[in-house]
C-alpha cells in the first residue's frame, strides 16, 4: 500500500507465499507375489512405508518511486529485498517377513528386524537477493534502465555464495523525433541496446561439501575362527567437495529494433544477440583410480550468438472475422570454447 503520504510518488508492496506438502506412501507384497524381477525389495511378504514433508516460502519487499519533473523528465526507482527458504525431510523403512500380512505396511516393527532397512533424509536451502533499478525517460523519447542485483545462494561454497549481476538498457524512440513525427504510417520505430549479466546456481544442495557414505564389512567371526562373520558398519569418503564452487554467469549483449506500421497492422522486430557463459556448473567424471565417480565444478565456457526476426501482420480485421499472420526466423550458432582441464566434454 501507500506509505509516507507526505512523500508523493512512493509506494510499498510486500509479497509472501508459502507451500507445504505432506505425503505418505505404502506398499505390501503378499505371500503369493511371484517377484518377476527377482529384486529383494519386492520379495513376497515385504512392506514399505515412506513419509515425506516439504515446506517452502518466499518473501519480497518492494519500494517504488515515480516522479515527473518539468513535464519532460520521468524518473522511476525500484528497490527490492527477497528471501527464499525450503526444507525437506523424509523417513522410510522396508520390512521383510512381516508377521501380520493383514496389517499391510502399518506394522513394520513386527518383522525380521535383522533385515529391516530404515532410512531418513533431510535438506535445506535458501536464497536471498537485493536489487535496485533506475529508470529515466527524457521527453518519452530517450530511455535508460540500469539495474544491479546482489544474489546469494546457500548451495555454493563458503566465500562464493554471493555475486553481483548488473544490467543496463538504452532505447531511442525515433518516431518521436521531428523528422519522423509527421509520418503517419509509422506508429513506432525504436532502437534498443542492452547488456546484462545473469547467474545460475541450480545444483544439488550439498554439492559443495565432501560427504561420507556408510559401508558394511566383515570383521572376525562370532566364534573365533568358525561360525558366521560379524557384520559391522563404518563410513568412507563418498563424494569430493568443491570449496571453490561459485555462480555460473552469462553476459549477454543485445541490439534490437521495433517497427510498427499502419495503425499496428504490420509489426516487425529484429534482435541481434551475443551470449557468453563462463564457470559452467558441470558434473565432471573422475578416473576410477581416484576412488570417486564425479565432482561438481565450475569448468568450461560457451558462446551463443544469433539473429532473430519476427514479422506479424493483421491481414483482415472485421466484426466477425480476424486474420493474422506471423513469420519467425532465427539464425543461431553455439560454440564450446573451453571444456576445462580434460580432453572430453563432461556429461551432466
Amino acid at each position: 500500500g501507500k506509505i509516507w503520504s507526505p512523500l508523493e510518488g512512493f509506494t510499498w508492496r510486500t509479497n509472501f507465499g508459502t507451500q507445504y506438502r505432506n505425503s505418505r506412501y505404502g506398499s505390501y507384497y503378499g505371500n503369493n507375489f511371484s517377484n518377476p524381477l527377482g529384486h529383494s525389495a519386492y520379495a513376497a511378504n515385504t512392506a514399505y512405508n515412506d513419509h515425506d514433508q516439504h515446506l517452502s516460502w518466499t518473501l519480497e519487499n518492494l519500494l517504488y518511486y515515480n516522479k515527473t519533473f518539468n513535464k519532460i523528465h520521468s524518473v522511476g526507482l525500484t528497490l527490492m529485498q527477497s528471501a527464499e527458504y525450503s526444507r525437506s525431510e523424509g523417513l522410510e523403512v522396508r520390512a521383510f517377513n512381516c508377521t501380520f500380512p493383514t496389517a499391510l505396511w502399518y506394522s513394520v516393527g513386527n518383522s525380521d528386524l535383522t533385515r529391516d532397512t530404515p532410512g531418513s533424509s533431510f535438506s535445506t536451502q535458501s536464497r536471498a537477493s537485493y536489487m535496485a533499478r533506475f529508470n529515466y525517460s527524457l521527453m518519452n523519447r530517450y530511455l535508460l534502465t540500469a539495474t544491479g542485483r546482489w544474489d546469494g545462494a546457500s548451495m555454493l561454497a563458503v566465500g562464493n555464495k554471493w555475486d553481483f549481476f548488473p544490467s543496463v538498457a538504452l532505447a531511442w524512440k525515433m518516431n518521436e523525433e521531428a523528422f519522423l513525427k509527421n509520418v503517419k504510417e509509422i506508429d513506432q520505430l525504436k532502437l534498443r541496446l542492452s547488456y546484462g549479466r545473469t547467474g545460475n546456481q541450480s545444483i544439488n544442495t550439498l554439492a559443495a561439501l565432501a560427504m561420507m557414505s556408510k559401508k558394511y564389512y566383515s570383521f572376525n567371526t562370532a566364534q573365533g575362527t568358525t561360525g558366521s562373520p560379524i557384520i559391522n558398519m563404518g563410513v568412507i569418503p563418498g563424494t569430493i567437495g568443491s570449496d571453490k564452487l561459485r555462480w555460473e554467469t552469462t553476459d549477454q549483449y543485445n541490439v534490437g529494433v521495433d517497427l510498427s506500421l499502419f495503425n499496428s497492422r504490420v509489426n516487425f522486430t529484429a534482435d541481434l544477440y551475443y551470449k557468453y557463459t563462463t564457470d559452467l556448473l558441470i558434473t565432471e567424471q573422475l578416473p576410477g583410480i581416484s576412488g570417486y565417480q564425479s565432482v561438481v565444478r565450475n569448468i568450461g565456457s560457451v558462446v551463443n550468438k544469433g539473429l532473430e526476426l519476427n514479422l506479424g501482420t493483421v491481414n483482415m480485421n472485421t466484426k466477425n472475422f480476424t486474420w493474422t499472420s506471423d513469420l519467425n526466423i532465427s539464425f543461431n550458432k553455439n560454440r564450446v570454447k573451453n571444456i576445462g582441464s580434460g580432453d572430453r566434454i563432461p556429461i551432466t
